[in-house]
């Protein structure tokens, strides 16, 4: 079984980039063209509920009646970012097998960075929602979520804010899936902008084994 890791106060509340708003269709648009658009739009919608619920069967369904795997949802997001963000790896694993690009979670956003983010967005939530804490994924089901998605090429080294794939991974993510993530090429040295580096964070964190890792990997401060 993976271990999860504890989290400092300053790890839980390291700063992202906001999402850009959604861009709106031209008022102008022709009515027909705007009742398409209406239909693709409610389509998307309804796999972006399916993918983020790992109602595998349903995804099928739509896809197989011709829904975009591609599509954005009423904000923006695509159903991959929907199945990596709560870690539905089957999800992820069809969508991508019918086409869904891997690095496309709709709005400038990361599939891959919102799988290893997955913990720290709730318990964000959690904490301005006045929770103490938040149900979070099994680790297991995050490191089958970032396999699938390293397996078709997914950038290891992107960068949102002042943190990297890496760096959120070795805060929230098990050893396993931080090796998986050197594994597939991700820097271990990546120093985001006003960032950390993630051997950095390892060594605030307490995470001995994931320093060693990094260490291993060619990590030097």
């Amino acid at each position: 079984v993976l271990g999860r890791p504890i989290k400092t106060n300053e790890a839980a509340s390291i700063s992202t980039v906001s999402r850009p708003a959604a861009v709106n269709s031209r008022s102008d648009q022709a009515s027909a063209s705007s009742s398409t658009n209406t239909v693709q739009e409610s389509s998307a919608n309804r796999l972006y509920t399916a993918s983020k619920a790992g109602s595998l069967g349903v995804c099928r369904e739509l896809l197989d009646s011709g829904t975009d795997p591609n599509g954005n949802n009423k904000n923006g997001f695509t159903a991959l970012s929907g199945a990596a963000y709560e870690a539905k790896h089957e999800v992820v694993s069809l969508l991508l097998e019918r086409g869904a690009k891997v690095e496309d979670a709709g709005r400038g956003a990361s599939p891959l960075y919102c799988a290893v983010s997955a913990d720290f967005q709730r318990t964000n939530v959690a904490r301005a929602s006045g929770r103490s804490s938040e149900q979070l994924l099994p680790p297991e089901a995050i490191l089958k979520t970032v396999s699938a998605l390293v397996a078709r090429g997914a950038d290891t080294n992107f960068v949102e804010g002042n943190t990297s794939v890496l760096t959120m991974a070795t805060i929230w993510c098990s050893v396993q899936t931080v090796m998986k993530l050197l594994e597939a090429g991700a820097n271990p040295n990546l120093r985001p902008s006003d960032g950390r580096s993630p051997l950095e964070w390892a060594t605030r964190e307490k995470r001995d084994d994931v320093a060693g890792l990094l260490r291993k990997y060619g990590a030097t401060g």
